[in-house]
């Protein structure tokens, strides 16, 4: 919801979820230990980066203190990613930044067969992927590959289908 909306989504009490695409989210959180959720996107702009994501294990409201402090925080994260520092002297960027930042393309990849296959559209088929991760216990890279691989075809599961 942060990275789509290039808002922060500020969950203070994961026992009362925000709407119903939380429940399954809320639930599963609940039994780590998680009762609040708090996400920051990292953006310049229009250009998205990701969610600087902050977990509580009591239920919380951060308040205006810490709202800004966690503001500033995902602004230094977002400066550190775009940041001429994280490049080496031949200009590459730094092995462990270049690792995060590299399996966005698996993942955008599988994103696109996966709408294909399922006939959506292309967020659809990212929810799709994530709920598949989620109720697998795996990464969302991990079941990207093995969409790239043709190991796992998503199917449509909805009753009358």
């Amino acid at each position: 919801d942060a990275f789509r909306s290039a808002r922060p989504v500020l969950v203070d009490d994961l026992s009362a979820p925000r709407d119903a695409s939380w429940v399954a989210y809320a639930a599963a959180a609940r039994e780590h230990g998680i009762c609040s959720v708090f996400a920051f996107p990292l953006h310049l702009g229009a250009a998205r980066f990701g969610v600087l994501t902050m977990f509580g294990d009591r239920t919380q409201s951060l308040g205006i203190t810490r709202t800004v402090r966690c503001l500033a925080l995902a602004e230094l994260t977002t400066e550190m990613l775009l940041d001429s520092s994280a490049t080496s002297s031949d200009g590459r960027l730094d092995p462990d930044l270049e690792d995060a930042l590299d399996f966005r393309n698996e993942i955008y990849q599988a994103q696109g067969m996966a709408m294909v296959t399922l006939r959506t559209d292309l967020a659809t088929a990212l929810a799709r992927m994530r709920a598949h991760a989620f109720r697998t216990e795996r990464t969302l890279l991990e079941v990207s590959m093995d969409i790239l691989s043709g190991r796992l075809t998503l199917t449509d599961e909805r009753p009358g289908r």
